[in-house]
This record gives structure tokens, C-alpha cells and sequence, in this order.
């Protein structure tokens, strides 16, 4: 099995015309180890500076909206996605490109890219990727 993460920007964009965006998630993917997840911006404040007409709770839905679509965690008691079935296609490297590529409109993942890391390293990378300014 390939020791390849896969990630992808969630891009905010309010309004189409000006094509101005925000980036307000990050999904990431390590096949091998099994790990899925989407981690949202707690920035609130700049999301509304951003976007003078935000919705809280359409966009907050959305937000859990993608968490219940990738969190994945195996074998832990606190994966409240416990339901497997719906993980079936966890270690595929297409996973995340299926998982991604229905958005439109407002919200947009970007290309997914991907960075070689090992089972050691790969925590640490999806750190180092979450803290990009």
C-alpha cells in the first residue's frame, strides 16, 4: 500500500460573479492508516468580515454536512461515524475525489493534491497543512 496523504482546500465563495473566495476547510486523506477527515475554519469572525450577507446556519450545515461525509476514524470509541458501511471505499485512492467533487456554487474543494509522508510522519503533515497561512 502507498504511503501517500491526500488533501483538498474547501473554498468559501459568496458570490460568483466577483469570483472572490475564502478558504473555510481542509479534507484530508491517508488511505493507509484509514483516516479521513475535514477540519472546518474556527474563524468565525472572518468568515462574516468576509461575506456581509453569511448565514450561520446554512453554512454551519454545510460544515457538518462535510464532517459526517469524512470523518473517519477506525476503531476508536469516539468515531461517531461508527457505521462502516459507509466507509467501505476508506482506503481507495480515489476516496476524497468522490467524497469532494459534488459542490458547487458557494462552496468548492480545489484540486486534490497529494504529499508522500509514512505512518509516522503523517499526523505531523496534517498539522503542518491546517496551519498554512
Amino acid at each position: 500500500m502507498h504511503n501517500t496523504l491526500y488533501y483538498t482546500v474547501l473554498k468559501y465563495m459568496p458570490n460568483i460573479i466577483r469570483m472572490e473566495s475564502i478558504n473555510v476547510g481542509l479534507a484530508v486523506h491517508y488511505p493507509k492508516e484509514k483516516y479521513s477527515h475535514f477540519f472546518k475554519m474556527t474563524n468565525i469572525n472572518k468568515i462574516k468580515a468576509f461575506d456581509d450577507e453569511y448565514n450561520p446556519d446554512f453554512f454551519n450545515m454545510v460544515m457538518d454536512s462535510l464532517s459526517y461525509e469524512l470523518d473517519y476514524k477506525p476503531n476508536t470509541s469516539s468515531n461517531i461515524n461508527s457505521d462502516e458501511s459507509r466507509f467501505l471505499d476508506i482506503t481507495e485512492s480515489c476516496f476524497l475525489e468522490k467524497r469532494t467533487n459534488y459542490l458547487a456554487n458557494e462552496f468548492r474543494f480545489d484540486k486534490i493534491q497529494r504529499l508522500h509522508t509514512s505512518i509516522n510522519d503523517y499526523k505531523n503533515d496534517i498539522k503542518q497543512l491546517i496551519y498554512i497561512p
